[in-house]
């Protein structure tokens, strides 16, 4: 079947074989041949680029894939799209003790931080 993503509006929810994968922000038809949806996965601060090859059925608001969630995040991991797992967390050493809630919150030093005894 013949996919027309131009049919597909920003905003349609796009699904994965065995979950929701999140949005289509843009739908990418500038290269030459097959055409993109960028979606954006949960508050991910980067866009899934899913290529129309692997929309299995749309409407204007939805769209199914033929692939599992973790098919979509290996195909985005294998172009680049996302950093592979443990690359971008660093270890950024230990911290040093932080303020006492006294000096956060203002209290008087040594007095309940649940306010004065009433009995």
């Amino acid at each position: 079947m013949a996919v027309n993503v131009s049919e597909i509006q920003p905003g349609a929810l796009v699904e994965a074989t065995d979950y929701p994968v999140g949005p289509v922000e843009q739908v990418d038809t500038s290269g030459q041949g097959e055409s993109f949806l960028l979606v954006r996965h949960g508050r991910a601060d980067f866009l899934l680029r899913i290529p129309e090859r692997h929309i299995a059925e749309h409407t204007s608001g939805r769209v199914r894939l033929d692939m599992k969630l973790e098919d979509v995040e290996a195909l985005a991991i294998a172009s680049r799209t996302i950093p592979e797992a443990g690359k971008e967390i660093l270890d950024a050493g230990p911290i040093g003790a932080g303020p006492h809630v006294d000096e956060v919150l203002g209290g008087v030093p040594g007095s309940s931080p649940l306010g004065p005894a009433t009995g």
